[in-house]
């Protein structure tokens, strides 16, 4: 009598007898095992699903961006584990009853402006994706500001896809154009650094 075992359809050569071992199995070793028992006589076969229990890894995270009023705002999340993960959406930590990996906000408005996150969860464990903050795109206006050492960060907030002029002045009434952002995700961000000693400037960002 011969035993010969598949997995996925696949012959695994060295499986030859009445019983599998899977060392250290992962992803890639879920599905049907099969053997097939045979003698001179006659054949038969019995098949099996392996399963396993994957803790959820989210593979991209949803992210910032601003939106137009009155537009829809979509926010997806990618997780991969087994069994396949759920999902529970939260607006400012307070969970929207959103429970697919693709977020849809209709007719957004201010009072949807925010902090979004994500509950990732299976039989095996639970993950929180990063936040992603949804805002309106207008008007232009500052966002954050930061200082490290010599160098000056800015953020302006505007619409997505739209073409920017970042503009300098030491007196105001001139200005000079430093730079041209086009924003993917509606917010302009441009750093400076300025030497000890140099003169104050100031920045502004335009609408092309």
């Amino acid at each position: 009598m011969t035993y010969q075992w598949q997995s996925n359809g696949i012959v695994l050569p060295w499986a030859t007898n009445g019983s599998v071992t899977i060392s250290n199995a992962q992803a890639s070793s879920i599905g049907t095992y099969s053997v097939t028992v045979s003698n001179i006589v006659s054949s038969a076969s019995s098949s099996a699903t392996l399963s396993l229990l994957l803790a959820p890894v989210i593979i991209s995270q949803p992210l910032s961006r601003t939106v137009h009023a009155g537009n829809t705002a979509n926010l997806a999340i990618s997780a991969t584990g087994s069994p396949a993960p759920a999902y529970q959406w939260l607006f400012n930590a307070t969970s929207i009853g959103a429970n697919t990996n693709i977020l849809s906000i209709t007719n957004f408005q201010a009072s949807a402006q925010g902090s979004y996150s994500v509950i990732v969860s299976n039989a095996a464990g639970v993950v929180d994706s990063a936040n992603a903050l949804l805002i309106l795109d207008s008007p232009l206006r500052p966002g954050l500001l930061s200082m490290n050492s010599n160098t000056f960060g800015m953020q302006w907030v505007g619409s997505v896809g739209s073409n920017y002029i970042i503009e300098t002045s030491t007196n105001l009434p001139n200005w000079l154009s430093v730079a041209t952002n086009i924003t993917t995700n509606g917010y302009i961000n441009f750093s400076v650094t300025n030497p000890p000693g140099s003169p104050p400037k100031f920045f502004r960002a335009v609408s092309h």
